[in-house]
């Protein structure tokens, strides 16, 4: 259902594989009929949520089809018709020239995207703060959803550019994890199983009641059977449905 296999056609199960075709989207109208077909794109990476799919091709574009309930495929949420039934190109507004897609990982419902400048991008469904916003001051709070990609930013404090250069990101059922070019890790969205490896963290409005998410990456400190900090580089990530 939903569209995920990107065929034009809610069909359940299809048994023979099956070529798809590719559209940039056009910003004049949702609707795909004024929309162009691209020629044949050489699809170098593919991730897969709980009903959407996502696609980056060897130019460093996305193209994502299947559920949008969330805004997981960075088009508008339209109520009546939550789905897009072929594969669509995802705008980043703020690109440079010299800048593209390299990484994408998909949530159960959010997604994250890596560029070659080591900036990370997230986007879609936000109920536990997976896309790490850090909305938490004034009139701001924190959306449900975001169907347009937004800047990840992992640290303030960072001591260099290889802090918060993101080399790899991987997407959970509702947390994300970053790993950056010093080696450092960063964690955020839901801590209901300790998935964030962070420990506790605390409302920030009452310091006696524990939380259960974090909108805001925090890094994660590896420790020895002693409790001391360890000096580790970590080389790779992986991420599961309630774990880090």
């Amino acid at each position: 259902g939903y569209g995920k296999l990107g065929i034009d056609s809610l069909q359940e199960l299809v048994t023979t594989p099956v070529q798809l075709t590719f559209y940039k989207d056009s910003k004049d109208s949702g609707n795909l009929a004024d929309a162009p077909a691209l020629p044949f794109k050489d699809i170098v990476k593919i991730a897969s949520g709980d009903n959407h799919t996502l696609a980056v091709d060897d130019d460093g574009h996305i193209y994502a089809w299947g559920d949008n309930t969330f805004g997981q495929l960075s088009r508008t949420v339209d109520q009546e018709k939550p789905y897009e039934l072929m594969p669509v190109q995802v705008i980043f507004p703020d690109l440079a020239e010299d800048e593209w897609i390299v990484n994408i990982s998909a949530g159960e419902y959010h997604a994250l995207a890596l560029t070659n400048k080591g900036r990370l991008y997230a986007w879609g469904r936000n109920d536990t703060n997976q896309l790490g916003l850090h909305l938490t001051w004034g009139y701001q709070t924190e959306p449900q959803y975001l169907a347009t990609p937004a800047v990840v930013k992992l640290s303030e404090t960072a001591d260099s550019s290889d802090d918060y250069f993101v080399v790899k990101m991987v997407a959970g059922i509702g947390h994300s994890v970053a790993l950056t070019k010093s080696g450092r890790v960063y964690t955020w969205g839901s801590n209901s199983q300790g998935q964030l490896g962070t420990g506790l963290a605390y409302d920030s409005t009452n310091k006696n009641v524990v939380t259960t998410t974090r909108n805001t990456p925090a890094q994660v400190i590896f420790r020895n059977d002693k409790g001391e900090p360890m000096d580790v580089t970590i080389l790779t990530l992986a991420a599961g449905l309630e774990s880090g």
